[in-house]
This record gives structure tokens, sequence and C-alpha cells, in this order.
């Protein structure tokens, strides 16, 4: 969910760059006035028309001023519940145990992609966005740089696999390994959305997205419906996604969109990555942090309820994520600032929604994972119960995360998740002996709780300043 945000905040910002250009388009309203205006028309009817447009045109107007930003949220949205119906497939084909192989099998391949990219998306963008007629050199020079990344990361989930898997499911590291060879295809696959991203490029942005999103969950509706339950051709079906996607991609496009030299270099793209790395190995590992501590503390079938615990529990990020749009572009607007009330104000009333869904959900809970998952996933129930609040407390921190990434202060949560990730893994350690894999979403409740405690301070310290800073800037003399 933290790729949903991020990148919509990413397209939002982009959006806005484009914002000069909308602005000079002008509804049929306005131009109907200007033209009247011109030819010297003063019946006080059509003017009073024409100043006054309809509730329908301010809509369409809007609409069309925040067509791109509008288009890649509802994508983003609906990414999340093709995963969301993915799972439920998942879930229903494979039962606790298989399911909970297949999650080893994806997990450090899963939790590397996006760490293996090196912070290049973002600095390719910035390429495309800079250079709009350079793109086809550029689509060469991310395609190079993917299959790089791509091998390099394969070779270290392969190392990992080998080296860091329980040795009551090490038997799982040749799966491991061989789900591993989807990186290459799927780095080159991403690298070529950063191009689409930085050169706004929204609605083959999201088609893309959308078309590679759904090649998993429609594969396993089909197993579905035939019967067939095998772990090993759902992993052949995960392998072949991004492969297919890239196929999609250059049958609906052509080979054209590639230019026979490369450029910028890779080791430029690579240079002016580093610093966007930090962030995300330190957002991709606390996010998978929990995953990687049941993998070693919990048998495989307390893995598969807490895998299916984990995707009930993820419902609780859906407000938050549309919230957390709006305390970006708030925060990210250098002409307004709130004051520490109305920060603190929005802070209640989004914990306030918090409450409200997590109480609501956990009435219904039992039933709910029973309907969706099947009666054999009943034992995730205590996990979800717990992984819910954890989850509902960690929606503060993706609001808190939006308001200080418009201030462009997003190394504070690089931080705030390292102190955080050490709080879960001590309280994880230390309750084993008498929670047993309990333990795991007790610590991620509380390293949620510590991480959102610390940023939702640093917002309400950042306002207090910011309100302060104005008030110098209007009245030196104080």
């Amino acid at each position: 969910m933290c790729e949903v945000l991020e990148r919509a905040e990413a397209f939002a910002g982009l959006a806005r760059s484009r914002k000069a250009f909308h602005e000079k388009k002008m509804t049929s309203a306005q131009e109907a006035a200007e033209v009247r205006s011109d030819a010297g028309v003063s019946d006080p009817f059509i003017s009073v028309a024409a100043a006054r447009p309809s509730m329908t045109s301010r809509i369409r107007r809007l609409a069309t001023k925040n067509f791109d930003v509008i288009t890649t949220v509802a994508t983003s949205f609906g990414v999340f519940w093709l995963f969301a119906v993915q799972g439920i497939f998942l879930a229903r084909l494979l039962g606790p145990e298989m399911r909970a192989e297949y999650g080893t099998v994806v997990l450090y391949t899963q939790t590397l992609t996006f760490i293996g990219l090196l912070g290049t998306l973002l600095s390719i963008a910035a390429h495309a966005a800079r250079n709009p007629e350079a793109l086809t050199g550029l689509r060469r020079a991310a395609i190079r740089l993917g299959i790089i990344t791509g091998v390099t990361t394969a070779f270290v989930v392969a190392i990992l696999a080998l080296t860091a898997l329980p040795a009551a499911k090490a038997y799982l590291a040749g799966l491991c390994i061989v789900c591993a060879l989807l990186l290459p295809f799927d780095h080159v696959r991403l690298t070529l959305l950063a191009v689409d991203h930085g050169s706004g490029h929204f609605t083959k942005y999201n088609r893309n997205v959308l078309f590679n999103a759904a090649l998993l969950p429609v594969l396993l509706c089909v197993l579905w419906a035939a019967g067939i339950r095998s772990l090993h051709l759902i992993v052949a079906g995960t392998i072949l996604i991004p492969l297919l996607s890239l196929i999609y991609r250059f049958a609906s496009e052509g080979l054209g969109i590639i230019g026979r030299h490369s450029e910028p270099p890779i080791r430029t793209l690579l240079a002016e990555g580093v610093p966007y790395a930090f962030a995300q190995t330190s957002s991709d590992l606390f996010n998978r942090l929990d995953a990687i501590l049941i993998l070693w503390l919990a048998s495989l079938k307390d893995q598969g309820y807490y895998t299916a615990a984990v995707s009930a529990a993820s419902l609780m990020f859906v407000a938050p994520n549309a919230l957390a749009l709006f305390s970006f572009k708030s925060s990210a607007r250098a002409d307004q600032s709130a004051s520490v009330g109305k920060v603190v104000g929005a802070g209640l009333a989004v914990a306030g929604i918090q409450l409200v869904t997590v109480v609501a959900i956990l009435a219904v809970i039992e039933p709910l994972i029973i309907f969706v998952f099947g009666s054999s996933f009943r034992g995730a129930v205590p996990y979800a119960k717990v992984l819910l609040m954890a989850q509902a407390i960690g929606g503060l921190t993706y609001v808190a995360g939006g308001y200080l990434r418009g201030r462009r202060k997003s190394f504070i949560e690089v931080r705030t998740r390292i102190i955080a990730a050490a709080v879960i893994v001590s309280i994880a350690l230390a309750l084993r002996s008498s929670q047993g894999q309990m333990s795991v979403p007790i610590a991620a409740l509380c390293g949620q709780a510590t991480c959102a405690s610390v940023l939702c301070w640093a917002v309400v310290n950042d306002a207090r300043q910011r309100r302060l800073d104005r008030a110098l800037v209007k009245d030196p003399a104080t």
C-alpha cells in the first residue's frame, strides 16, 4: 500500500507541473462570455449566465484539469482491489499450509524488487520530465539498467534462499530461486513505466499497470474454476506475469519506442537514484518485517493464517491512502499553512475514522474471514484482530507521512522506521517464549504505535514552526 500512496503522490506532483497547460483551456461558457464582451453585448442575463457557470460545467472543468491525477489515483486503488482478489483466490486454492509455502517462495523476491532498483525509478522519471524529446534513448538506457539490477537482485535472492530460510522450510529454496527469475523482466517493466511516469504519459502508464495487476488474478480464477490446486503451476504463472506484461507493451506500442543509442549513461541513473534508495529500502523492509519474522518464528500453518490475516487487515489502509493524498497536497502548498489547532483537529478526525472502522470490522472479522477465505482459515482470526489495530494505527503514519513528503522531509520517515523496526524485532523476540507466534502481531502493533507517535509529533512540530516562520516574515520586529 505504501507503493500506491507514493506513486499517486508522485503523479500528483507531475500533474501539477503541467497545470499551466491545462489552465489555458477555457470552457465553452467562458469563451462565449469573452465573445459577447468583445461584441459589446451588455444583456445582464447573458452576463450573469456567463459569469456563473453551472455546477456541471465547473465539475467538468475540474475533472479536465485534474484528469491525470484522478485516473492515476483510481488506477492505484484498482490495483489494490485486484491484489485483494488475488489473495482470496490464493487462499481458496492453496489452503493455509500451501498458502504459506507460496508466501515463502515469493517473500524475498517481493521484498527486494524495489530495493534492488536502488532508487533509479525516480531518477529515470526525472530525466523523462526534463528531456521529453529524448525518450527513446532513455528507454534503451532503462532497459539496460533493468536487466543489470534485475540479474543482480535475483542473485541476491538466490543467496538468501540458500542461507536465510528456516531448516523446516529449506526445501522451498529451489522454488525461491526459480521465482527470482522474474526479476530481470520485472525490473525492465518497472523502468519503462518510470519513463511513462516522468514524461506524463499517464494513460499509457495506467493501462500497463492495470494489465499487469490483472494477469495473476485472472490466472488464479481460471485455475480455481478448473479445480487445479498446484503450487508449482502458480509459481510458474507468477514468473510469466512480467514477461507477458512486456509482450503486451511492445505489441501495443511497437519496438520503435526504443532508441538505437542509450542515453544517459547507466552510472548516471544509478548515482542520481542513491538518495531515493534509502527511503525505499527503509519503507519496504519495515512493511515486510513482520512477514520475515513470522517466516522464522511460525510453522507453515500459522504462517498461512498470518498471511490471510494481513490481507484482511489491509482494509484499514483504504481510507488513509485517500486522506494521505490530501495531506500531501495541503502541506506542499507554499502559500498556505494550517494552524496547529487545525493540524491536531485533522489528526483527531483521521484517528476517529480509523477507530470507527476498526470497531466495525472487529465486530464481523470472524465470519468475514471464514466467508472470504474459507473455514480452514479460522485460525487467522486471532492474528487479524491484533493486526487490525496495528494497521489502524499504521493508517495514521500514512497520513502523517504524506504531510511530511509534501514538506520534503521524508528523511524523518526513514529514521522513524528504523527505530520502529528495532522495536518490532526486540518485542517479538522478548515475547516469543510467552506468546508464541502471537508475539509478531503484538510487536507489529507496538512498532506501528511508535512510528505513528513520532511522525504525528513531527507533523505538529512542523506546523508550529511553519506558522512561526510566516509570522516572522510578516513582522520581522517580533
